[in-house]
């Protein structure tokens, strides 16, 4: 999939509130946002970056930020977990939900 800069493929502007709707809408908004627009690198793949690629334990860790205040998890490397949870979240929640820090 290439990676093209967020929204671009939209022409007008109630596409693009759209999605950004689609991109704050809780739970759901940050899984999609996730797939979606979210780039790491990865030293292996072309230019360096590729998509985040979700699996079954990452949407478990998003189910378990958004309905518990403490997560204890056993992790292993390599996986996207610390990631996910300390860049993924913060960056997301105070794009999309108004007075987070």
């Amino acid at each position: 999939m290439p990676l093209n800069p967020p929204l671009t493929h939209l022409t007008d502007k109630d596409g693009i509130r759209r999605e950004l709707a689609r991109c704050a809408n809780g739970e759901a908004g940050f899984l999609y946002w996730l797939e979606n627009y979210v780039s790491i690198r990865d030293p292996q793949s072309p230019g360096g970056v590729c998509r985040f690629q979700m699996w079954p334990c990452h949407i478990e860790a998003c189910t378990a930020l958004s309905t518990s205040r403490r997560i204890v998890t056993l992790k292993a490397r390599q996986i996207g977990m610390s990631w996910l949870f300390g860049a993924a979240r913060p960056v997301w929640l105070p794009i999309f939900h108004f007075n987070k820090l």
